[in-house]
């Protein structure tokens, strides 16, 4: 989920009250990755940037994925902001640093099944209720 909050803060107006907002460190998450950006002003009420926030589900994503996409979404606003004629599709978001991801192998599902087959004869291959 990514969302924009661009609206003026509302208020609260009660005889004999006085309401503020609250903010919390902790919220719960509503959503499995949730990107959250806040217009910032200044004193004179002057747009000065936008703030964001990244809160993600830790059993769903470790910390460093979570960053990944982060950094993936800053690059492609960033590009997208530096250039806007630029079309979504043609604009780079990766990282391109040395990866310990290995090279797959160029095989086939099916070439990969009957290896492991010919290397592992006696695996279970199908579970079907108590059939084997």
């Amino acid at each position: 989920m990514l969302v924009l909050q661009n609206n003026s803060d509302g208020t609260l107006q009660l005889p004999g009250i006085t309401a503020h907002e609250e903010p919390i460190d902790f919220a719960p998450g509503k959503f499995d990755l949730y990107f959250t950006f806040v217009e910032q002003h200044d004193s004179t009420g002057a747009p000065a940037g936008i703030r964001g926030a990244l809160q993600f589900l830790t059993d769903l994503f470790d910390p460093a994925t979570a960053q990944a996409l982060a950094g993936r979404l800053l690059r492609l606003l960033t590009a997208a902001a530096g250039d806007p004629a630029t079309p979504i599709d043609a604009m780079d978001v990766f990282d391109h640093a040395p990866s310990a991801v290995a090279d797959l192998p160029q095989v086939t599902p099916i070439e990969l099944l009957a290896t492991h087959v010919v290397d592992r004869p006696d695996s279970v291959a199908l579970v079907f209720g108590d059939r084997r």
